[in-house]
């Protein structure tokens, strides 16, 4: 995730080969499509392994638009929701159900130096629901912010993740759209600002002349093609 957005940002090549190498090791190494788990190196991964890898592969493909890499990020977010949700109070427990070791199963939700999984998942999830506009994402994001609600009001320096996560949710989901045959002049006016509330996307006609669109919930301004015009959309 922090080599995607370091070749966002400044651009270089190096980065983008390191996400990419990261990205396609865990997938081939790592998932195992016929199960559905995502391993760690000893057994099956936790909440924690999930959420990171998901907000990861959103970065990528905010950096690289390989649709590939959205779908594998829908996939993991599905099966995120299928073993780790407490469907019924909100929020997600860290391990999956059935694992006999353990008494009893935990939801974490401190961010310390490592954010905890329930954070992570919940902006993953906010994400990948302003860039696809599954409304499953969305709600199961909103029920883990409501479970957390008092520890975000009385404790709010314990999850600063989490509230990163409940400002995002707070705002309407705004996208930046590129369409055309290389609109790589575009995305890196888009990349240079940073905007945490906002999402790219590539559409899929990938033909014509290069340009953006910026839609709030889906609802998209004229198409823009002058770099100029699109610097002052953004600044």
């Amino acid at each position: 995730s922090a080599f995607a957005k370091g070749a966002q940002v400044l651009g270089d090549p190096r980065y983008l080969a390191a996400a990419r190498r990261g990205a396609d090791y865990i997938v081939k190494s790592r998932w195992n499509p016929e199960s559905g788990i995502l391993r760690r190196s000893w057994g099956a991964g936790f909440l924690d392994d999930y959420a990171f890898f998901i907000l990861a592969l959103i970065d990528v493909y905010e950096t690289e638009f390989e649709q590939a890499d959205l779908e594998m990020a829908k996939t993991l977010a599905d099966r995120l929701l299928a073993l780790f949700e407490d469907k019924e109070n909100g929020a997600f427990y860290s391990t999956a159900e059935g694992d006999a070791s353990l008494v009893m199963r935990l939801k974490d939700d401190y961010d310390g130096a490592e954010p905890s999984g329930n954070s992570m998942a919940a902006m993953a999830l906010l994400r990948l629901a302003a860039i696809t506009g599954n409304e499953n994402y969305a709600g199961a994001a909103n029920k883990t912010l409501a479970a957390f609600h008092s520890r975000l009001t009385t404790q709010t320096a314990a999850v600063p993740q989490m509230l990163c996560a409940y400002l995002f949710a707070q705002r309407k989901p705004r996208q930046i759209q590129f369409a055309g045959s290389d609109p790589s002049e575009l995305t890196k006016i888009v990349h240079s600002k940073f905007n945490p509330f906002q999402v790219l996307l590539r559409s899929q006609q990938r033909e014509g002349p290069a340009e953006a669109q910026i839609c709030e919930d889906f609802v998209c301004k004229i198409p823009i093609r002058d770099p100029d015009a699109l610097r002052t959309q953004v600044e």
